[in-house]
């Protein structure tokens, strides 16, 4: 049986833009300013906070420079949260022009932010109930509470509109010409002639790979990859 979200919202429907605004500050975790040639875990710290010093000369060993075999993907998508009897399969899709491994480099913060809302959120929004700080730090969710909704539905409310989030915008980046430009102001002769964006793979020398990152809008969650015997596993936790 579905959540009928209306009538648990009622007068409170707007806050839906709310956690949307929520979900943007989730992508602050993409940082573009990645050094490609760092490792998985790039960021170390510094006495100043995080960041990267530029001017530090990198010492690389000759063997890093060489291609990862099989297993090391392996252990990297394993390392990036990828179900260990969906990784074969997602290996696979690997060729000339398609980039496996940096799209769940890509993936993995959005992955995590997920996983906040499926297992962490409800627990700290009852927290903040029992200290009587959840008006203060998180208003749209205590307006919902007030409304009569409980934490889990709250948790899995925020959690739907972040995945929705989520895929509408990696949609946009897998493909331009799957029909999702419905604004009259994508048709016409000019619109032909214009450019459009896609996800390409960065080599460790900082060059453009040519090989692209695919089907990304369908790689989240995580968890949703794992083959259970007989039937798929749910996308949705509710």
């Amino acid at each position: 049986m579905g959540i009928d979200w209306e009538e648990i919202l009622g007068d409170n429907a707007d806050l839906a833009e709310a956690w949307m605004d929520r979900a943007l500050d989730a992508l602050d975790d993409l940082d573009s300013s990645v050094p490609p040639d760092e490792p998985v875990d790039g960021w170390y710290p510094e006495d100043d906070g995080c960041s990267w010093d530029e001017d530090e000369e990198i010492e690389e060993d000759e063997s890093d420079l060489e291609e990862l075999t099989w297993e090391k993907k392996r252990m990297l998508l394993l390392k990036f949260g990828v179900p260990e009897n969906a990784v074969d399969d997602e290996l696979r899709q690997e060729s000339d022009s398609c980039a496996v491994l940096p799209a769940y480099r890509l993936l993995k913060p959005m992955n995590d932010s997920l996983n906040f809302y499926q297992d962490v959120y409800s627990s700290m929004l009852k927290k903040e109930i029992a200290d009587r700080t959840l008006d203060t730090k998180d208003p749209e969710a205590a307006a919902l509470l007030h409304a009569g909704a409980t934490p889990e539905t709250v948790e899995k409310f925020a959690y739907k509109l972040l995945l929705d989030f989520y895929r509408a915008l990696l949609h946009q980046l897998d493909d331009h010409t799957t029909g999702w430009e419905f604004s009259s102001v994508f048709f016409g002769e000019e619109i032909e002639k214009c450019g459009y964006g896609r996800l390409m793979e960065m080599g460790p020398d900082g060059q453009p790979t040519g090989r692209y990152l695919m089907n990304l809008s369908g790689k989240l969650p995580f968890s949703a990859l794992s083959k259970a015997p007989n039937d798929a596993a749910p996308l949705l936790p509710f």
